[in-house]
């Protein structure tokens, strides 16, 4: 690491002392980018593809985002049966498991280096505190034979933030359209949206038989893995990056303002991270020093859970 660089994190460590410092060494660890940072911060974990689509058909099926039978003696939201939900019956259930099923075929049949991950929090969950499951968001990525790479990623909800009303971001449109110009991803992408648009929204509940969300699937398009990524996880409203949108605000403002002064007068190209992981959010801001490394804080946000 740069010794400027060294010399900045110093000074943001004694600005900052109940805040989290955070640096990214180039030289290192690479390019700064959303995917990359959520796999070197220890977020990602390998998974494989019937497991991700048995995830989404079981949030489907209960209506809720984990399975409450997996921690006895603590509900945070009723079952479906309970909730006199009639917007899922067995019929509408063996046609989403059909759906599912011809997706998966499709995606082993049509893509190349085909991985699926799992991402969760490092920091636990209330619930996962609490004994109960621990709350995962699976993707599927693949590539096409024109090199290109596709995502596919569900919604997720925010219990922490509640952003904007939709169960999907705002740009959804340009998120989700393909603009290679390789025929056969066009087309790849093209098939599977058709499979997606069978899909009925799926209403899933969460805390206090409230902060609902329409289970759905997108699919991006994109010529590298990580864009098509990002694109994928920004449109299921699982990650922000636009201060348009949503803006990380630090709970500590004494800390905060000097801290910013550091980042306005030191650092440029300053961003932010944001990954919401259904009632625990991460989120990081920060800028590029004069060497190409990357320093800002991390935060951490817990729904505050009051029953």
């Amino acid at each position: 690491m740069h010794p400027e660089t060294e010399e900045l994190i110093n000074k943001f460590k004694n600005y900052a002392k109940r805040l989290n410092p955070f640096w990214w060494d180039t030289e290192r660890r690479g390019s700064l980018n959303a995917w990359n940072l959520l796999v070197s911060e220890g977020f990602v974990q390998l998974a494989d593809i019937d497991r991700a689509i048995t995830a989404w058909k079981l949030i489907e099926r209960r209506g809720l985002p984990i399975d409450p039978k997996e921690y006895p003696g603590y509900e945070y939201a009723p079952p479906r049966r309970k909730r006199k939900d009639k917007s899922w019956n067995p019929y509408l259930q063996s046609q989403h498991f059909q759906y599912y099923n011809a997706l998966a075929y499709f995606l082993k049949k049509s893509l190349q280096n085909l991985k699926v991950y799992s991402l969760s929090s490092i920091e636990r969950s209330l619930n996962y505190r609490r004994g109960s499951g621990e709350f995962k968001i699976y993707i599927i990525v693949g590539q096409t034979p024109d090199s290109d790479w596709i995502c596919l990623a569900p919604t997720v909800p925010d219990a922490v933030w509640n952003r904007y009303s939709n169960s999907y971001h705002p740009a959804f449109a340009s998120l989700t359209c393909c603009d290679s110009r390789n025929f056969v991803t066009r087309d790849l992408h093209d098939k599977i949206r058709k499979i997606l648009a069978k899909f009925k929204p799926i209403q899933v509940t969460g805390y206090y038989n409230e902060y609902s969300h329409h289970h759905q699937i997108f699919c991006t398009a994109a010529s590298e893995e990580a864009t098509a990524i990002k694109k994928a996880l920004k449109v299921g409203k699982f990650l922000e990056d636009d201060i348009y949108y949503f803006n990380i605000n630090y709970l500590d403002f004494s800390e905060e303002e000097p801290t910013n002064q550091l980042v306005h007068e030191y650092l440029q190209d300053q961003k932010q991270y944001m990954f919401c992981f259904w009632d625990v959010g991460c989120g990081y801001k920060f800028g590029c020093t004069a060497r190409g490394d990357w320093i800002g804080l991390k935060y951490l946000s817990l729904m505050d859970y009051n029953p």
